[in-house]
């Protein structure tokens, strides 16, 4: 008798073993999905951050002209300066932000920014992809990636690509401007 009591309750607790390792699976989906979107939201408030704020951030280093969207950019060039340009690479298109800035001196450029909430090398690599593209339009462009935080990896990378680090309020590496040939106001 014993030996059917146990056997019934090894097979309840198998049966829940069963049913809890289905919810268990559920659940690790359901939070990989959270976390996806919840990183998906956080680029989103991080690319509406800085469109707001490189305006005040660049503006210590130049004189910030525009500040937009790729898209923003070209629409607003009139129609005979979009003519004369070469049709648009777009990788170009994929940047989160370009500023228009003009330097001490006069020059224009457009800072090209990919923008995460946390930069890492790929953010550093896609930045330099789409300041190339900008160039292919005939225009000074300089790559900048722009993040609440920063990986270790980010800044010799950066360094050895001329790219602009903007963490938060900061632009880490100023010295990036005059790789670029532009003179800091």
């Amino acid at each position: 008798r014993q030996i059917a009591e146990n056997s019934q309750q090894i097979a309840a607790l198998a049966q829940q073993v069963q049913e809890n390792s289905r919810q268990i699976a559920a659940l690790t989906a359901t939070v990989a999905r959270l976390d996806r979107e919840v990183g998906e939201l956080k680029g989103m408030v991080a690319e509406d951050r800085f469109l707001r704020r490189a305006g005040g951030i660049l503006g210590r280093y130049l004189g910030v002209q525009r500040v937009g969207t790729p898209g923003e950019w070209w629409a607003d060039l009139p129609a005979r300066q979009r003519r004369r340009r070469p049709t648009p690479d777009p990788e170009f298109f994929e940047a989160d932000v370009v500023v228009e800035v003009r330097d001490a001196r006069g020059q224009r450029a457009l800072v090209v920014g990919e923008v995460s909430w946390t930069v890492e090398v790929g953010d550093v690599e896609r930045a330099v992809r789409r300041a190339a593209a900008a160039r292919g339009l005939g225009v000074r462009a300089v790559p900048a990636v722009w993040g609440a935080r920063t990986v270790e990896a980010v800044g010799e990378q950066a360094r050895a690509q001329g790219v602009l680090v903007i963490e938060g309020n900061r632009l880490l590496n100023p010295e990036a401007l005059t790789a670029h040939g532009l003179t800091p106001i």
